[in-house]
C-alpha cells in the first residue's frame, strides 16, 4: 500500500473508513474505500471476511466450494449460477465461506 494512500484512509472523518479495535486494513478494504467514494457497496475477499467473522466471535472459518457444505442443511443452497450464460464460470468465481458461532456455556442453576 502506498504511504500517502494509507495516511488518507487513516485520517478520514468518514465513519466508513474507520477501523474497529483489533481490525487492520486489508487489500479488499483499501479497494472498497475507492469503490465507496464512487457510491458502490462493499466487495469482500476471504481475508477481510475472515477478519470480520473472527471479530464477531465466529470460529472454524473456512472457504467452501459452490454448492457444497459439511452441513447437510446447507448443501446445494447456492443458487446464483448466472443461468445458462453464467453457470460454467460463476461457481468458480464466487467466494463461499462457512463459519460457526461457538455456543455460550449454559448458566449453572
Amino acid at each position: 500500500m502506498l504511504p500517502h494512500r494509507y495516511r488518507h484512509i487513516r485520517g478520514t472523518r468518514d465513519p466508513y473508513g474507520r477501523l474497529m479495535e483489533g481490525e487492520e486494513y486489508t487489500r479488499s478494504m483499501l479497494l472498497n474505500n475507492g469503490f465507496h467514494m464512487d457510491g458502490h457497496k462493499y466487495l469482500y475477499d476471504f481475508e477481510t471476511l475472515q477478519q470480520s467473522l473472527s471479530l464477531a466471535g465466529f470460529a472454524a472459518i473456512k472457504r467452501e466450494r459452490f454448492g457444497f457444505s459439511k452441513h447437510p442443511e446447507l448443501q446445494g443452497i447456492d443458487r446464483h449460477d448466472g443461468g445458462e450464460t453464467g453457470k460454467h464460470w460463476i461457481p468458480k468465481n464466487v467466494l463461499i465461506v462457512e463459519a460457526q458461532k461457538p455456543t455460550a456455556p449454559r448458566a449453572r442453576s
